[in-house]
């Protein structure tokens, strides 16, 4: 097993040996396509319709992957409404998350 932190400083990163991150372009062989990009680009849309959403996407060895999502809408981020919270392995809980902002998504554009 590597330390996180020593696989971060490769690709320009930092952090903990046991919590770090990264960030690498789009193109990057590291970068593919997966559940992590399909919620990235359903946060993206449903951002447009609802702009004051924000995400927290995270990992952790005891908690495993996590992903919340809030509304800010008319108020300052101390006072958000977490609208999604997931947590479990990475390919399901990124697709719960991509699943219920769709259907946030749709909510609001049938509101109107």
């Amino acid at each position: 097993m590597w330390p996180a932190s020593e696989i971060a400083k490769e690709f320009g990163g930092g952090g903990h040996r046991n919590a770090a991150g990264f960030r690498v372009s789009p193109e990057h062989p590291l970068a593919g396509r997966g559940p992590v990009d399909d919620l990235m680009g359903t946060f993206d849309r449903a951002n447009n319709r609802i702009p004051h959403l924000f995400m927290e996407l995270g990992y952790n060895r005891v908690t495993d992957w996590m992903v919340h999502v809030w509304d800010g809408t008319g108020v300052g981020i101390g006072e958000a409404q977490e609208v999604i919270s997931t947590q479990g392995e990475r390919e399901e809980a990124c697709q719960e998350a991509a699943t219920q902002l769709q259907e946030l998504l749709e909510e609001k554009e049938a509101e109107g």
